[in-house]
């Protein structure tokens, strides 16, 4: 069976990071084929298989889609079709930091209009990803690593996990597949001791963690999530995404997040990720 990685995104979410990061990861890399070649390049691989075991290929939105219905046709492919998307004022941010002009003001759009374009066109086939990733949490040493993380689980054949910590106040991540509402929790932040340490402290696990509430909540959510993993598993699901959410993203929803991710560890692919706790952290 040949590892085929699926590739596309709006422009400025990282596409030249993924790709980098699958080359490192010993994959063979394919951008800017033409598409019409797209069954050429297939049957070659079929046909190598030994050869390109591991590949990427990487499409533009608007024909990202036909690659991936063509794809489905060869029985020898693993396929993931990966989507990367970012916020606007997020990716307005890195055009100005990098300088680089957006490919749609070429063709004369403005740069706000040309990142709501690529929006509309990643909407249109979002429903179609095997993995959609929001990459405005992480910086490209963040995105390597999590790219990482699923390609390994995918292809090991275990179905990925991941628990996002995040803070409301600070808006609720693009790619999630269900939310946790943690803020019923008591909250680690009022008490002096605690409100400049995060989730990652011991002090804090102890504090959440021990308290007769979180006991009972994480009782009924467990028991929740054993039914909701298991079905998706069995059919088939290869990535899920379950946000753990509390005010402020620091201390409550990074401990549930981590206990989970123990959890479910020994069953599935289980990762956490924290987007909301100070880099320094």
């Amino acid at each position: 069976m040949i590892d085929l990685v699926i590739l596309t995104g709006v422009s400025g979410a990282g596409k030249t990071t993924a790709l980098l990061t699958f080359e490192e990861l010993g994959y063979y890399i394919v951008d800017n084929l033409p598409i019409r070649l797209i069954d050429e390049l297939f049957k070659e691989f079929t046909n190598n298989e030994k050869t390109y075991r591991k590949a990427v290929i990487c499409f533009p939105l608007n024909e990202a889609s036909e690659v991936y219905k063509c794809a489905k046709k060869y029985d020898k492919f693993n396929i993931i079709f990966l989507g990367l998307d970012s916020k606007e004022d997020v990716l307005i941010e890195r055009y100005r930091l990098t300088r680089h002009v957006h490919p749609l003001q070429l063709k004369g759009l403005s740069l706000i209009n040309a990142i709501k374009e690529d929006q509309n066109l990643i909407n249109k086939i979002k429903s179609e990803f095997t993995h959609y990733v929001d990459t405005s949490k992480f910086l490209p040493s963040e995105l390597r690593t999590y790219l990482y993380d699923i390609t390994k689980g995918v292809f090991a054949k275990k179905m990925t996990v991941i628990f996002s910590s995040f803070g409301y106040k600070k808006s609720v991540p693009l790619d999630l597949d269900m939310i946790i509402d943690a803020r019923v929790l008591a909250n680690p932040y009022w008490d002096d001791n605690l409100k400049h340490l995060t989730g990652l402290d011991k002090k804090v696990i102890d504090y959440v963690l021990k308290d007769k509430l979180t006991k009972d909540f994480l009782k009924r959510i467990t028991n929740y999530l054993d039914l909701y993993l298991s079905s998706l598993d069995k059919a088939g699901r290869s990535l899920v995404n379950i946000g753990v959410g509390c005010s402020g993203g620091q201390h409550r929803s990074v401990v549930i997040a981590n206990y989970l991710k123990e959890y479910y560890s020994d069953k599935y692919h289980a990762l956490s990720e924290h987007r909301d706790i100070p880099r320094s952290k």
